[in-house]
């Protein structure tokens, strides 16, 4: 393409749809072409409303489906940028740091800087909170389309769509229109059947591509002669690029790359991920050794055993026979306790080393500041007033009082969902039990396939389906509930879930390590003695062995519905998709990549998904080290494969994410730490009164272990944290860079040297709007140029 045509491309940025319905042709009843004339109604109001906000939008009609494209200009995407707080590099301060004086010195100077940071300063530039009136402090004029991120871009104009209130555009106060805010009322009401942000345009892509089209055009504009082109990007190819460093199980994942096109908010959880499968290999290791060790001596054990009692089998008639207890029982040996001895030292190694990975990434993506920046939600509203003492604005807040009752409700029904799960683990227990006396009675092969491997499952299924229907009642709940921010919705929302989870999750787990081995002479709610759901202790097994197989039971099957809803339900989807819309849409024509992208899965909450999977999975590995060597393996593996499905679906399958910005992995970060602090006591009851070496133990002694266990697991977990700090050293200097380098600019600027004088030609030039004057609270005595700002 020419390079004069290639500067009048005009990304989309954000994109539409509606259907279009000719009522010239088949059966349309008058309240249909009713409501379709108020729709229609409803977006020339809100065309006008985007119009007014300067997005700029042009429809294109492939069938019955009206693609409405919209493009935001420099302009507006800088009025947003500064009203989000983003921040950007500040160019007008390279001259202090790379500039050289008379003497070919730095301003600062090289020696300064080592001795100040300790280190050779890398970083040219200072990131500050964007000014539209200092535009050219961030970039310069002729590179304007390279200052946003196409991922920015969107995120932008979707905070612009969401945030429109057409009741403005009316100008009537007592319209019908008046309180319909946004974007999201829009789908709400179906005036759009859909919108979405449009991926990059890839060469790894199988999409119908016009030979001509090098900068992934979608149409030609018909303004100036068709000479103006509409495209998705410009940019290079980002996700070949990622597809061949993220897609590849052995490669190291570029978070850089992930968070400039997929936004902080899931560049973080893949960072999580990262850290947390990178620390999986030494518990790993440690795992597999203790296991295979285990299975050696129980093998020796039991061999001696028939030996010593005058039966004779050959190698093979004893594995078949005794294969699968040897397996469930070899978790529990002699080295079972050193093991949860390090998983729980473990778990806070990599709680220390993630807190440190964050605040850096925190730091190098510049979202440190993003609470103090975060604006309300759409959603939001408030039902009384206050004037901002700060702003001297009028601002509306929904009263705690009003919130604190909606608490209390979510609550109450928290507690009864919580209810039925303790109902659904007893009705295994029973049925367990039921089919053990009445069907199997004596048959030990039909005990065993009901009990270990029917109730097993069972188990699962419940919780799978009880917890799809608790998040149904979370997210409404959490809608009620009204919450200001987005960080604030979420963490109510995670709460409420992971509370659930908890609850669904581990109760049989609780259950079989701490309840079933006595469970009294009366038996299960007094149904008698021959309801007794023991463990049916022999010689060396116990309840240790029945909760390794069931913590491998859960681990596994997790799996089956992962792979269904992350690579098959999308996939018959998309088939039935273009099944339907066939007879609506050209397939073969030019506007092959629009429909394409309509019609891919849409992920709303992949980070929320995602991370209560992988912390389920985690308290699996902290909670119940001591009964389940192999836990760490399991997870490690899947994973390693989870991680690469996921960069396949985001990158591939689905559509393109919202790039949402954030600081930091929320409120999960304090809940991993509660895990922590609960596998402690968990695997030091498990030693005391589940495995072989709490049967030999009074109930006293064993909690005397329990007492010393935990106690110095916490003082070394104190210990750690105190060691290791939160923000690494090489932060704490680059922050420290930052305040030195801006306190110095403003000094220089308010001083009367020939060098401020300089500057002050310098800025003035580039940004002649914004004030020479500096706040007091960043001026530096003129004496003390070169002293370190305290």
């Amino acid at each position: 393409m020419p390079s004069d045509q290639r500067r009048k491309i005009k990304r989309i940025d954000y994109v539409l749809v509606y259907e279009k319905i000719n009522f010239e042709y088949g059966n349309v009843s008058n309240k249909a072409k009713k409501e379709e004339m108020i729709k229609e109604k409803e977006r020339e109001i809100f065309n006008q409303a985007m119009k007014a906000e300067r997005l700029e939008i042009k429809e294109e009609q492939i069938g019955k489906y009206v693609f409405v494209k919209i493009h935001c200009p420099f302009d507006r995407l800088c009025e947003e940028a500064q009203l989000l707080k983003m921040e950007f590099p500040l160019r007008g301060l390279d001259w202090i740091i790379s500039e050289t004086n008379e003497n070919k010195e730095s301003f600062i100077g090289e020696d300064n800087m080592k001795k100040i940071f300790g280190k050779e300063e890398e970083h040219k530039h200072i990131f500050v909170p964007f000014v539209k009136s200092c535009t050219d402090w961030f970039i310069n004029k002729d590179e304007t389309d390279q200052l946003f991120l196409s991922s920015t871009r969107s995120l932008m104009v979707y905070h612009i769509l969401v945030n429109i209130n057409v009741g403005k555009i009316l100008n009537d106060s007592k319209s019908d229109h008046a309180e319909k805010k946004g974007l999201l009322n829009m789908l709400l009401n179906g005036v759009y059947t859909d919108s979405f942000i449009l991926h990059d345009r890839s060469s790894l892509e199988s999409v119908a591509i016009p030979i001509e089209s090098e900068c992934s055009v979608i149409d030609l504009s018909e303004n100036n002669g068709g000479s103006q082109l509409w495209a998705s990007s410009t940019n290079e190819d980002t996700r070949k690029v990622l597809d061949h460093q993220w897609g590849k199980i052995f490669k190291r994942q570029p978070l850089s790359l992930i968070r400039d096109y997929f936004g902080e908010k899931i560049a973080f959880y893949f960072a999580w991920v990262g850290t947390y499968v990178s620390s999986l290999i030494v518990p790993t290791i440690l795992g597999i050794a203790v296991f295979l060790y285990g299975v050696v001596t129980r093998v020796i054990a039991d061999k001696d055993l028939f030996y010593n009692n005058g039966t004779l089998i050959d190698d093979e008639e004893f594995y078949s026979l005794y294969g699968l207890h040897i397996i469930k029982s070899a978790s529990d040996n002699s080295f079972t306790g050193l093991f949860a001895f390090m998983m729980c030292i473990w778990g806070t190694i990599f709680l220390e080393v993630w807190k440190r990975q964050q605040a850096s990434l925190a730091h190098v993506w510049h979202v440190e500041n993003f609470d103090m920046a975060e604006r309300d939600r759409p959603e939001f509203y408030g039902t009384e007033y206050y004037i901002d003492t700060i702003t001297k604005q009028r601002k509306e807040y929904y009263p705690f009082r009003r919130r604190f009752f909606k608490y209390v409700f979510s609550t109450f029904v928290l507690i009864i969902m919580i209810c039925i799960v303790f109902i659904s683990v007893i009705s295994v227990v029973l049925y367990k039990l039921y089919i053990e006396i009445n069907v199997c009675e004596d048959d030990e092969e039909c005990n065993e396939f009901h009990n270990t491997i029917i109730a097993s499952n069972l188990n699962t299924i419940s919780i799978m389906i009880l917890g799809k229907i608790y998040n149904f009642f979370a997210v409404k709940l959490t809608n009620w509930e009204n919450h200001q921010t987005q960080s604030a919705y979420n963490d109510a929302l995670i709460i409420k879930l992971f509370s659930f989870q908890f609850a669904n999750t581990y109760t049989s787990l609780f259950y079989i390590a701490f309840f079933r081995k006595d469970p009294g002479e009366s038996g299960i709610l007094g149904l008698g003695k021959e309801y007794r759901d023991d463990c049916e202790e022999k010689e060396n097994d116990n309840c240790m062995a029945l909760l390794s197989f069931q913590l491998i039971v859960l681990m596994i099957t997790k799996l089956i519905p992962k792979l269904y809803y992350d690579i098959i339900l999308p996939c018959l989807k998309n088939v039935c998709k273009c099944c339907t819309r066939s007879n609506q849409i050209d397939i073969s024509s030019t506007h092959h990549y629009l429909v394409k992208e309509m019609l891919k899965p849409q992920e709303e909450n992949f980070r929320l998904e995602e991370m209560t999977e992988k912390v389920i999975q985690y308290g699996y590995i902290m909670m119940f080290a001591a009964s389940c060597p192999l836990a760490p393996l399991l997870a490690l593996l899947f994973n390693l494969l989870d991680m690469r499905i996921d960069a396949k679906r985001l990158l591939w399958w689905n559509r393109r994410p919202v790039a949402y910005r954030d600081n930091d992995i929320g409120i999960w970060l304090p809940i991993i730490r509660f895990i922590n602090i609960l596998g402690t006591i968990t695997n030091a009851f498990l030693i005391a009164f589940t495995s072989n070496a709490g049967n030999y133990l009074e109930f006293g002694l064993a909690m005397v272990l329990v007492f010393i266990f935990e106690h110095f697991i916490f003082a070394i977990k104190f210990l750690i944290d105190i060691i290791i700090p939160d923000i690494p050293e090489s932060v704490m200097l680059d922050r420290k860079r930052d305040r030195f380098v801006i306190a110095h600019f403003m000094s220089v600027v308010s001083d009367s040297n020939e060098n401020a004088d300089w500057a002050k030609s310098q800025i003035s030039e580039q940004c002649p709007k914004r004030s020479l004057k500096p706040p007091k609270s960043m001026r530096v005595a003129k004496n003390k140029k070169w002293d370190t700002p305290k």
